[in-house]
């Protein structure tokens, strides 16, 4: 290079990292901190560079040249971080099997006010499936969705574990089902029950009351007329219990209502009336709803 600044030491690390190999890109990192006369001319690496060597360690797993980085990075206090760099770590320990410190890391952002992007996310959940780490996968996924992220990224995020790994707990199955609720997604929405019924799902209430929920919400948000006695199958399958039983009978009159069906839905309020739930907020207000969407103001 006929001028060695840090901008074209970044260039070519950079093109490296993208386009291989990677290990030239962790011999220039070498090269440019061993450059310059004395310590005040040598160059010093930005987040930007390090992030670029830390992909390059990644796709090599250099757990070792990584974890030097990291090092050095962590030296230069919590300011010199940001969202990129914090991502790449993630990705590099993710990549080189070490998810436990990629969970570590990912755990401590909150605090520092950092943004993590669905990628990184993504990558972690990915190791996660092909290191056969469930409850690891199952963490990240937890933090994703209290983290706010948007509800596609978790749903992709799902599919690995649902596919890959095979198994999830009843925590990630109705926080799935409620995003699903949310896109009005029923090819999904299937996809997952059928997960449910391959994994012994359907003995668990809980699950078994989302999964209606799911299915009576995607049914008044679009056209499923091939669906729309499904909830009651799936109503046909619960496990009774205290618990719940007043958001079952106030999910079933809710469907009740959006397909005008008052003979259902007078059922539903016998049903009502003899488990002693007719009192309860949630099916009052169903019931309301019911009674006035099938045309019976007065029953309201």
């Amino acid at each position: 290079m006929p001028e060695r600044t840090l901008i074209s030491w970044t260039i070519l690390m950079s093109g490296y990292a993208k386009h291989g190999p990677s290990a030239e890109a962790l011999a220039l990192f070498k090269e440019m901190l061993s450059s310059g006369d004395n310590h005040k001319t040598r160059l010093r690496p930005d987040s930007y560079v390090y992030a670029v060597v830390l992909r390059s360690c990644g796709e090599m797993r250099e757990l070792g040249f990584g974890k030097g980085v990291h090092g050095q990075v962590l030296k230069k206090g919590e300011a010199f971080l940001d969202g990129f760099l914090e991502n790449s770590l993630v990705n590099m320990y993710s990549s080189c099997g070490q998810l436990e410190d990629a969970v570590l890391i990912l755990t401590g952002l909150r605090s520092l006010g950092i943004k993590l992007d669905a990628f990184v996310f993504s990558m972690v959940i990915k190791a996660c499936s092909n290191l056969e780490e469930l409850n690891l996968g199952i963490q990240v996924h937890g933090l994703m969705v209290k983290k706010g992220f948007e509800k596609g990224s978790s749903l992709r995020s799902f599919r690995v574990l649902m596919h890959d790994i095979c198994y999830c707990d009843d925590f990630t199955i109705t926080s799935i089902l409620k995003a699903i609720s949310s896109l009005h997604d029923m090819g999904y929405g299937r996809q997952v029950h059928g997960y449910i019924v391959r994994t012994g799902f359907v003995s668990n209430s809980y699950v078994m009351c989302s999964l209606l929920d799911m299915y009576i919400e995607c049914i008044e948000h679009e056209s499923w007329e091939q669906w729309e006695k499904v909830p009651l199958k799936v109503y046909a399958g619960l496990e009774r219990g205290e618990a719940n039983e007043c958001i079952i009978i106030a999910s079933m009159l809710k469907w009740c209502s959006l397909l005008s069906n008052l003979d259902a839905g007078k059922v539903f309020h016998s049903l009502a009336s003899k488990l002693a739930v007719d009192s309860d907020p949630y099916v009052i207000s169903a019931l309301i709803d019911m009674y006035s969407k099938c045309g019976v103001p007065d029953a309201a």
